[in-house]
């Protein structure tokens, strides 16, 4: 999939950044947030998500790649009735 752009809410701060969401897991880009630590929550999109992974990108306090699991359910078509 994608990045999208999207608002993010860490350590009680909103800020804009990224997000690639695949089918077990996701990972967000933001600015550097102080605090940030694993089994943190975070809401993205809408979505509320639990911090599994952290990386500070090139160890520079710039960056934060966060990464989590994408526990969100997805919907199956079920067999009908013709019409």
């Amino acid at each position: 999939m994608a990045w999208n752009k999207a608002e993010i809410v860490v350590s009680g701060e909103t800020v804009n950044g990224q997000m690639n969401m695949s089918n077990d897991r996701v990972e967000i880009e933001i600015p550097f947030v102080q605090g940030v630590e694993i089994g943190s929550s975070i809401t993205a999109d809408g979505k509320d998500f639990k911090i599994d992974t952290i990386v500070n990108v090139g160890d520079r306090d710039e960056t934060l790649t966060l990464g989590a699991k994408n526990d969100e359910q997805i919907s199956r078509r079920t067999k009908g009735k013709s019409k």
